[in-house]
């Protein structure tokens, strides 16, 4: 065990998957990934991660219902970041409702990314020297 959180992302554009993911490496967090809604559902039935990132739109589903069911595995506890290209507010409104504990709007800034990992889902110590050094 690393000790380090893990984040599950269930995003299906692959250039987007691999900057989270590098993003998130980089800052200690072990990636998961997943393309899918189905996907993502499953991989959360099987084991929670610390930290959910899901775009709102997911192939197969919603990244918002994929939220839900995150919400409801954990008893409302797994903190929950929604991806979104549809900037409308309805959309973003839909996201909070169904449990996000926030909202980016892509593009998203990458110190927004991290700003919220770490607000949500914070890396221990050992696991951010581990990170550095790697």
């Amino acid at each position: 065990m690393s000790g380090r959180p893990t984040v599950l992302v269930a995003e299906p554009d692959p250039a987007v998957s691999r900057t989270v993911a590098a993003l998130l490496r980089r800052r200690g967090y072990a990636v998961e990934h997943t393309t899918t809604a189905a996907e993502a559902e499953r991989r959360l039935r099987e084991s929670l991660p610390d930290l959910l990132v899901v775009e709102f739109l997911l192939p197969g589903g919603s990244g918002v219902r994929v939220a839900e069911l995150a919400k409801a595995l954990s008893d409302d506890r797994l903190p929950v970041v929604v991806l979104s290209a549809l900037t409308a507010g309805v959309h973003h409104e839909f996201a909070w409702a169904a449990g996000a504990d926030e909202v980016l709007a892509k593009p998203f800034r990458a110190s927004a990314l991290l700003s919220a990992a770490d607000a949500l889902c914070p890396v221990p110590l050992v696991a951010a020297r581990f990170a550095e050094a790697g």
